[in-house]
């Protein structure tokens, strides 16, 4: 039962700690590349201090990250549902973070410099050609 508890307090602390980092970013939604690297390296960040912080392994590994991407998507949906078209340009920037937070939480687990090489990969070619293809497709669309 403890162990449950424990594994409750870790997911509600850590979907807070991801509010509170959206919160704490969206000021750089003013810079429109700015933000999906912003939110990428803070979500990055969060992930790894949370899963180390709380020594999680095996179900609470997922908790935690299931948290941490349930803190960054939830705040988002009166917004999607109010205006789904206007914001369907940020979703390539939801897309970024989600993946960024499954890496750390990947790379906080193996701790292989491989995937941390391959993370910052990723978030720069999602940063850069992903994020002008999705909004090209965006456009696309609401033609």
């Amino acid at each position: 039962m403890e162990h449950t508890n424990n594994m409750r307090k870790q997911f509600f602390l850590s979907f807070a700690w991801a509010v509170i980092t959206i919160l704490a970013t969206l000021w750089t939604a003013k810079y429109n590349y700015a933000v999906g690297f912003a939110q990428s390296i803070c979500f990055f960040a969060l992930t790894f201090h949370l899963l180390q912080h709380f020594k999680s392994k095996g179900k609470e590994v997922y908790a935690v990250t299931s948290a941490i991407v349930a803190g960054r998507v939830l705040p988002e949906i009166p917004v999607r549902i109010i205006t789904f078209y206007d914001s369907l340009g940020s979703i390539g920037i939801l897309i970024m973070v989600t993946v960024t937070i499954l890496l750390a939480a990947l790379y906080q687990q193996k701790r292989l410099p491989v995937i941390l090489i391959l993370t910052i990969i990723i978030v720069i070619l999602l940063g850069t050609a992903g994020i002008d293809t999705w909004y090209d497709f965006v456009k696309y669309l609401k033609k």
